[in-house]
């Protein structure tokens, strides 16, 4: 018996095969793709956080018990929002406050290759925010406690320096030279742990339509004294026409302040600090720069740390804070803030600060 295989026979064959293609490969990439899935499984149960793992359309693979219990507690859109995000191969954490006081994190991480997978992370972060918070109340607390005692002592030193004054008795005076610069130096430290509580403590800013170079114009002025001591010249170098940003006034003049002290502490003795501002496209970039023995290699990623002191400058007075209440400021104005430095050739602090209007500052 021969079978003879007409062109109507042909095409149900095609017909067929096609439909194998259509729904079989799908199927077979599904089923690989879930396999790959699983092998993330025992990862993914023990992370400390709630994990859901998704596919590159954004289709839920697996995802840890915890990962389960939290993406039932918010909105799914803000976890939707997470994964989208993602999706484009951008890392995004959003913060979500719930009732009660509860607050969970929500983080994408995209996992990359040819997969296009990406990991979206739960944290409980309540209790963290709480220690964070009864951490800022203690240091506010304590430095508030310690700043009217040492302004009392300090009053009570001034008035016992005046009446010495005409002691011939240089020991006596000596002692209270150094007495009057570690009530200073504690002074300073004070008033910059209260600071730092209050910029992390995310308490509002007072904002107004502000010159920047009008702000480090009258900073320099304030320390011209001090560089006139170590014979350092200040230069202001301001592009004109600059645009009158919205800033909180009093913390820019922090700013320019630490910067510029760190200048004339740290540059070399008949050398220059140099402020320079100039607009960069839609953002004002700002430098401030000294010719001092520079940073080592090792010390520069911690000089925004706080109490991070090098060990060769441990003999030059400062808190210990400075920078880092110059990173917070930056930052809550919405800039960015680096510091480059070489060993022997100077450091060069570089901000750079958004122009446009609706930069949030809490």
């Amino acid at each position: 018996m021969r079978f003879i295989l007409t062109a109507d026979i042909w095409g149900l064959l095609l017909t067929l095969l096609i439909l194998v293609a259509l729904v079989g490969v799908p199927i077979w990439l599904a089923l690989r793709s879930r396999q790959e899935a699983d092998s993330w499984r025992e990862t993914l149960m023990q992370l400390p956080v709630g994990a859901l793992l998704y596919d590159k359309r954004g289709r839920q693979l697996l995802g840890n018990e915890q990962g389960s219990i939290l993406s039932k507690s918010v909105d799914p859109a803000q976890v939707d929002q997470a994964l989208q995000a993602g999706l484009k191969g951008a890392h995004k954490t959003i913060l979500l406050n719930l009732n009660e006081g509860a607050s969970i994190q929500v983080q994408s991480w995209p996992l990359g290759g040819k997969r296009g997978w990406v990991l979206v992370t739960l944290r409980d972060v309540a209790e963290q925010q709480q220690a964070a918070s009864n951490y800022r109340k203690f240091i506010y607390s304590v430095s508030h406690e310690l700043l009217t005692p040492l302004t009392a002592v300090r009053g009570h030193m001034a008035h016992i320096a005046q009446a010495t004054a005409s002691d011939e008795d240089a020991t006596w005076r000596g002692s209270l030279d150094v007495a009057r610069g570690e009530i200073e130096r504690l002074t300073r430290l004070t008033s910059n742990l209260l600071l730092l509580s209050r910029l992390e403590g995310g308490q509002p800013s007072q904002r107004a339509r502000s010159s920047l170079t009008a702000i480090a114009e009258e900073t320099a002025l304030q320390m011209l004294e001090k560089a006139d001591e170590r014979h350092i010249t200040l230069n202001i170098e301001a592009a004109p026409d600059l645009p009158r940003l919205m800033l909180d006034r009093d913390a820019w003049k922090q700013v320019f302040l630490n910067l510029i002290d760190n200048g004339i502490k740290y540059g070399k003795e008949g050398g220059l600090v140099e402020v320079k501002l100039a607009q960069q496209g839609d953002e004002v970039g700002m430098s401030v720069s000294d010719d001092g023995p520079g940073i080592a290699p090792e010390d520069l990623p911690h000089v925004f740390d706080e109490m991070y002191r090098a060990d060769k400058h441990r003999d030059v007075g400062g808190s210990g804070l400075g920078l880092a209440i110059v990173r917070r400021i930056v930052e809550q104005h919405g800039g960015k803030i680096v510091c480059e430095s070489t060993v022997g050739g100077g450091s060069v602090f570089r901000i750079r600060l958004p122009i446009e209007e609706n930069v949030t500052i809490r």
